[in-house]
């Protein structure tokens, strides 16, 4: 974000309460002028950042899954329905190891999906999350990024953005994952090779919308695995 803000005046940063937690302190010190904590008020930001967007700025909130969904209200009202150029980046998505029940990712994604014009993206790697900020912030519309605690640097071969990626080739089953699955779907590989079995893993990059060839690939197999951290419903 901090190259962003170099490269374009009009991208802002956002945060409720959470610079350091979400990593924005960084770009908190190199733009002060473009930084808005408006503390524990997810509400607030996402309707701030909205009417940035409607200002002709690039507004990016940065906040954890679970705290995401105290603002759906606003992402549906204020910037969804608009169709503004507001980029989310939720972080924590999935599940959290040793931050308890209240600070699992697992319920955002099912309100998400709901949204109508929304964007959603769940980067394989730490290149593809950069990647896809830089591509976020230049829609003409509305888009959250959805990444773990922690990501690889790069993950299998890259694919253009909006495409489901071939973690690794298998010839038996296919296991398909997004973020922090993935990690349990290439450790569930691992141990079904030592079986003799050949399982491929597809990193499920886009949540809005299924990848038609990547289905069409999948579909020729007689059982897909979705592994998936998230509620049933939805």
């Amino acid at each position: 974000l901090v190259s962003l803000a170099a490269e374009d005046s009009r991208v802002l940063a956002i945060t409720a309460a959470m610079a350091q937690g979400t990593g924005l302190s960084g770009f908190a010190k190199a733009y002060p002028d473009r930084f808005f904590d408006v503390g524990i008020a997810e509400e607030h930001a996402m309707t701030l950042a909205a009417g940035m967007a409607a200002g002709g700025m690039r507004p990016v909130f940065a906040v954890y899954a679970t705290f995401l969904q105290r603002a759906c209200d606003q992402l549906l009202q204020e910037v969804c329905l608009e169709n503004l150029p507001v980029t989310v980046l939720v972080y924590h998505a999935g599940f959290v190891p040793g931050d308890g029940e209240t600070h699992q990712g697992v319920y955002d994604l099912a309100s998400l999906r709901a949204m109508p014009g929304l964007v959603v993206w769940s980067p394989c790697d730490a290149e593809e999350l950069d990647a896809m900020i830089r591509a976020a912030v230049k829609l003409d519309g509305p888009c959250v990024i959805r990444y773990p605690e922690a990501l690889p640097e790069a993950l299998g071969v890259p694919t253009p953005l909006g495409t489901w990626r071939e973690i690794l080739p298998g010839k038996d089953i296919p296991l398909a994952g997004h973020g922090h699955s993935l990690e349990t779907a290439l450790e569930a590989a691992e141990l079904l090779k030592e079986q003799g079995i050949s399982a491929g893993v597809y990193g499920a990059t886009t949540m809005h919308v299924m990848d038609d060839e990547a289905m069409r690939r999948l579909q020729k197999e007689n059982l897909v695995v979705a592994v998936e951290e998230g509620a049933v419903q939805g």
